[in-house]
């Protein structure tokens, strides 16, 4: 278990490291220039409306349960208040990691898409992607963007059941490493799902991949989650996350997309 959680996040490490290959620094400049935006407009956003979002929260559950819940605390040894808080806030900055990872690929997809299969031609040792498929990429937007939909109602499906759980008493206290792990296998599902679209695999598929090699996946994207969530970093962390994907599948496809409890995993 450990070892494959370990083994995960090195391909995080890799695709840090094949990003400066020459081929592939061409397709960084739009999708970095997305993810500059993206990481300013989120920040804004969230300096600006996060006290007013928390007021609209508290309002929204009646004063005795709030008395109930800070008397609760109270009782709570001065450890545990701290480590409770800690986990709060790793939790709020995953969330900030994830939300910022969802929107940027959502506009920078078809160049992510593009980045994977140059990846693995390199990785392949065989001739390179031809221009031709710059042409490809900016007719592939439509689809590109109804994938990157799909994703985020998945995302969003599994954001509410973490809700429901949060309100659930003693049940809630395990909402902040729910909210980890969330954020963990999502970051799977995103960039593993573009060296797989590459060759015609669903989301489906995608998920499949994933629990067959569970914590090999949650290593990954536990990775890119941490990342994710480092002002500046983060931007480069998303091009680097797509090529360290398409490392993880090329080495690992053949046993697992072909193997025979997959396969017997998606007929159920």
């Amino acid at each position: 278990m450990f070892k494959d959680l370990i083994h995960g996040a090195t391909y995080i490490r890799r695709g840090f490291i094949l990003l400066k290959h020459p081929e592939l620094l061409i397709f960084l400049i739009i999708p970095a220039a997305i993810a500059m935006i993206t990481f300013g407009l989120l920040t804004w956003i969230s300096l600006t409306y996060s006290a007013k979002f928390s007021l609209w929260i508290i309002n929204l559950f009646p004063e005795w349960l709030f008395s109930i819940v800070l008397w609760t605390i109270e009782l709570l040894p001065l450890w545990l208040i701290s480590a409770l808080k800690l986990l709060i806030w790793l939790s709020y900055a995953f969330l900030f990691g994830l939300t910022f990872t969802t929107f940027t690929l959502f506009f920078a997809s078809p160049f992510f898409g593009l980045l994977a299969h140059k990846t693995e031609k390199i990785l392949a040792g065989r001739e390179l992607v031809s221009n031709d498929s710059y042409l490809t990429t900016l007719l592939s937007l439509p689809k590109s963007i109804f994938r990157e939909l799909s994703k985020l109602m998945y995302h969003l499906k599994l954001i509410v059941g973490v809700l429901l759980i949060s309100f659930i008493p003693l049940l809630n206290s395990l909402t902040p490493f729910l909210w980890l792990l969330l954020s963990a296998w999502m970051m799977y599902i995103h960039f593993l799902d573009y060296p797989m679209d590459n060759h015609g695999h669903d989301i489906h598929r995608v998920k499949l991949f994933g629990r067959s090699k569970l914590f090999l996946s949650l290593g990954f994207g536990g990775s890119i989650s941490i990342l994710a969530a480092i002002p500046l970093i983060n931007i480069l962390t998303i091009p680097s996350a797509v090529i360290g994907a398409t490392v993880l599948w090329y080495e690992n496809a053949k046993d697992m997309i072909n193997s025979t409890d997959l396969e017997e995993d998606e007929n159920n």
